[in-house]
């Protein structure tokens, strides 16, 4: 995660603290945005600070184990000096609405310093499928954002199928060599390289289709977002502070949208385009009023 990044992330976050905070990573031309992303209210003169919903420390939280040593394993890094890792995991249905009784295993992470008051309320970061959630609270924890955890520890959930919870596995050894590599074994010949790419692509797609059957609908950024409800509910809270970064974003509008009284602050960096033809964010206004 770059430096820069890393700083504008830590900024907002400090910022929700005191104000809710929706952050686009970019903004092109004179269309600032919908109403959740500028957080409009021009008829409001109601303070901000009035208006905070109250965040609370979980009543029953997860059973949290030191994993340092986890983490560098699966990461191939170091916890940052001063931050404190815990893991935990639990347990969600796969297809909530099909109650077929299969779960998969949620991974999560806990930064915090020594010094981070103990009764304070968690925030709750996503990353999506860009990275494991918890690989980004390193990178966030090792730069400026470490002085975020002087108030409060960040929890990241990682994505269904990646990360701390037990990653979905389903390429062939072959397969996992070619894109990981971009098929640079082929040689120079880039057209020939695309085409084993592409090939290695397609034969892992049927084979994960194959492997996830009949559960491939349980790995969407909806069940993503139910993940998130999953977890206020197991911490017996009444609402989530939520941080969606990256694709993230659209799993933390995503709950906001399913859950618009459940969120106490909302701060995403570098979110989707609203235009973006790969996402669909939750209808305009649905969760906006809710959020500001």
């Amino acid at each position: 995660m770059p430096s820069t990044l890393r700083a504008r992330l830590s900024a907002a976050v400090l910022a929700a603290s005191a104000v809710t905070v929706v952050a686009a990573g970019c903004a092109v031309g004179p269309d600032t945005g919908p109403d959740v992303v500028r957080g409009d209210n021009p008829a409001d003169t109601t303070s901000q600070a009035q208006r905070q919903p109250t965040l609370q420390a979980p009543e029953h939280d997860l059973n949290w184990r030191s994993c340092g040593n986890r983490l560098t394993e699966a990461y191939d890094v170091e916890v940052p000096d001063g931050i404190v890792a815990d893991c935990a995991t639990y347990d969600m249905p796969i297809d909530a609405a099909a109650d077929r009784g299969d779960t998969i295993r949620i991974g999560v992470l806990r930064a915090r310093k020594p010094t981070t008051p103990k009764d304070a309320p968690p925030l709750v970061l996503t990353s999506g499928t860009d990275l494991p959630s918890s690989r980004t609270l390193l990178a966030l924890a090792g730069g400026d954002g470490a002085q975020i955890l002087d108030s409060a520890p960040i929890v990241a959930v990682d994505f269904r199928g990646t990360g701390l919870g037990g990653g979905v596995d389903c390429l062939t050894n072959a397969q996992r060599k070619v894109l990981s590599t971009n098929a640079a074994a082929t040689g120079r010949d880039v057209a020939a390289r695309a085409t084993d790419v592409g090939t290695a692509a397609r034969a892992g797609a049927d084979l994960c289709t194959e492997t996830l059957s009949p559960n491939q609908l349980g790995f969407s950024v909806d069940a993503a977002a139910g993940d998130l409800e999953g977890l206020r509910d197991r911490w017996g809270v009444d609402r989530l502070g939520l941080i969606g970064v990256g694709d993230g974003s659209s799993v933390a509008l995503r709950y906001a949208a399913a859950h618009p009284d459940k969120v106490g602050r909302l701060v995403l960096d570098s979110p989707s385009a609203t235009t973006s033809p790969r996402r669909r964010l939750p209808p305009r206004g649905h969760a906006a009023s809710r959020s500001r």
